[in-house]
């Protein structure tokens, strides 16, 4: 699947083309940092895992440190 992504600081403001594919793995949007990335950690999980499964995806980096801890988790499964 093919799609649009945008990087405007460095694409100088112009879409390009990348096999990009966006994941909504959001269930509450809350707007306080720690209480979003709590609430929403479990979901997060769920949603890693069902990617990495289907997907069978060999190799994942996280950067972030809580959704990064759902998919190292997820992973390890």
């Amino acid at each position: 699947m093919k799609c649009t992504y945008h990087i405007s600081m460095l694409a100088g403001g112009k879409a390009r083309k990348t096999r990009l594919i966006v994941h909504e793995a959001t269930k509450f949007p809350v707007r306080e940092p720690i209480l979003h990335y709590t609430l929403n950690a479990p979901f997060q999980y769920a949603v890693f895992k069902k990617i990495i499964k289907e997907a069978g995806i060999d190799v994942v980096v996280a950067a972030h440190i809580f959704a990064g801890a759902s998919v190292i988790k997820a992973a390890k499964k």
